[in-house]
């Protein structure tokens, strides 16, 4: 219902092949997905009716809720083991089946990964009004093999950046090889992609990333690459009672990820948070049946000011005029495991040799050399104030 297509629909056939256009379609509630033209090239063979191709000419998707829930939609499909949704075999000895063809069962129409797709002119918009946050978006996916499908794209960032990539996927093994790049991408254009985030204005936020992916087989993929987001938010009453802004991140490092057992190995990760640097290696698993982290992080040598300051102002408060000197290192070790919660481990060692040089009010010892008022919240949730400190009765 609330996903019915909306526009004017044409057709012409030549024996087995069809051809079905649509123009002007309008797909989702608050126009998600919208396009100048579509054309479906079908194919009728002995199995049924199957996709050849898609070709979208100048869509729009609007990168918001309607989307979101367009795309959760189709991931739905994409893992149902209902057997009224998947799609019947075309038969692949037919001549006259394209090289690359996908199927639609009549019952309930879907493509597969056998089709191939071809995105001309896209945009992405987000906010009310909307507003282009990546244009010029030229995207193409063929399938490379039974297994395996290839897809190439570029775009441009409404701020001057840049994105590419060319990837050979498995979707089955959930592995891939290949290249990505990225300039100044608004994260708004990204987020009806990612798992639900307490993000803030996420069109203020950009990321820049550079992604090296290299599968010797379906079963372990070597990966290097960094990411950098400047300007992210974040809200959330458990991170602050208020947004939390200007987070500037940067990650770097390589790993191998086994998807057969959801399995991250990561040889060294570096963490910059502005002039502070963290590094980590361990394990990561997330199995349908356990959870694993098995890491060790350290802070090696760090400037006490350059530390504290790597911490977002939003989130320091009065602390954001704190001055101090001297160093400052750390080792952190961590192992949970879901099999055996019992034997959890987390060690965290410290060097602490900060000076302060210049504290706010607010948590001066100082105030404390004399009489002061106390605000005191009871359990149970009374309230009272007094005056306690040197000189005073209390």
């Amino acid at each position: 219902g609330a996903l019915a297509p909306v526009g004017d629909l044409s057709r012409a056939a030549d024996g087995a092949r069809a051809t079905l256009t649509v123009r002007d379609l309008d797909l989702g509630g608050e126009s998600a997905l919208t396009a100048e033209q579509v054309v479906l090239e079908l194919f009728r063979g002995d199995a049924g009716v199957a996709i050849a191709s898609v070709a979208l000419d100048h869509p729009h998707l609007r990168a918001g809720p309607s989307l979101r829930a367009l795309t959760a939609r189709l991931r739905a499909l994409g893992d149902t083991e209902d057997s009224s949704l998947e799609a019947t075999a075309a038969d692949p000895g037919d001549p006259e089946r394209p090289a690359h063809v996908g199927t639609l069962d009549r019952r309930r129409a879907r493509t597969t990964s056998d089709a191939f797709l071809q995105i001309i002119g896209g945009t992405i918009e987000t906010g009310d009004p909307a507003v282009a946050v990546l244009e010029d978006l030229a995207v193409e996916f063929a399938r490379r093999d039974e297994v395996r499908l290839a897809t190439t794209g570029a775009g441009r960032p409404s701020n001057g950046g840049s994105v590419e990539w060319d990837l050979v996927v498995s979707p089955e093994s959930g592995s891939a090889s290949g290249s990505l790049t990225a300039t100044r991408v608004p994260l708004a254009a990204l987020t009806p992609f990612l798992p639900e985030l307490p993000l803030h204005e996420p069109e203020n936020a950009l990321v820049s990333a550079s992604l090296v992916l290299e599968a010797a087989d379906p079963t372990l993929v070597d990966a290097r690459g960094s990411i950098t987001i400047d300007g992210l938010g974040l809200e959330h009453r458990r991170i602050a009672p208020h947004p939390v802004r200007h987070v500037g991140l940067t990650l770097r490092g390589r790993g191998q990820w086994m998807p057969a057992d959801r399995h991250l190995s990561l040889g060294e990760l570096r963490v910059e948070l502005g002039a502070a640097v963290a590094t980590a290696r361990g394990t990561i698993e997330w199995a349908p049946d356990h959870y694993l982290f098995d890491l060790h992080g350290s802070l090696p040598t760090t400037d006490c000011q350059q530390a504290v300051h790597a911490i977002p102002t939003d989130l320091l408060g009065d602390l954001s005029e704190l001055e101090l000197v001297g160093t400052l290192a750390g080792e952190l070790d961590v192992r949970v495991d879901s099999r055996d919660l019992d034997a959890s481990e987390l060690r965290i060692s410290m060097h602490d040799r900060c000076t302060f040089v210049r504290v706010p009010v607010s948590i001066d010892p100082g105030r404390f050399d004399g009489p002061f008022m106390h605000h005191v919240v009871e359990s149970d949730g009374d309230e009272f104030t007094m005056e306690t400190g040197p000189g005073t009765d209390r």
